[in-house]
């Protein structure tokens, strides 16, 4: 089997989270008007979730606790709805997860700021 439409699914998604992110950094960086504050707040809040998204190492992999705080990340679904997608497994129940979280998290900030 092709992995070309796990490779073209993934790339939705990353689409997806990349508005998403584009929004909500602008969305800050409007609010702080700070150049010397929005480096910093982003990369606290940033790096945290996507180590915990599980995209270097699978949370499957780590304790218990780490694996109830992961559950924070939207990028974790992200990354679980990808790893289905190179698995050929396209429509089961972590890739309707994944998208939704795509989509909400690239529509969410476009809502707010249009409102």
């Amino acid at each position: 089997m092709s992995p070309l439409p796990a490779v073209l699914e993934s790339f939705v998604f990353i689409m997806l989270v990349a508005i998403g992110l584009a929004s909500v950094s602008y969305a800050v960086a409007l609010l702080l008007k700070s150049e010397d504050a929005f480096a910093p707040l982003i990369n606290s809040v940033i790096v945290p979730l996507v180590l915990l998204s599980g995209i270097m190492l699978p949370m499957t992999l780590g304790p218990g606790w780490l694996q109830g705080i992961a559950r924070i990340s939207p990028f974790r679904y992200i990354i679980d709805a990808m790893r289905e997608a190179y698995a050929g497994r396209y429509f089961d129940a972590v890739m309707v997860e994944g998208f939704a979280v795509c989509l909400w998290l690239g529509s969410r900030v476009f809502v707010r700021e249009n409102a």
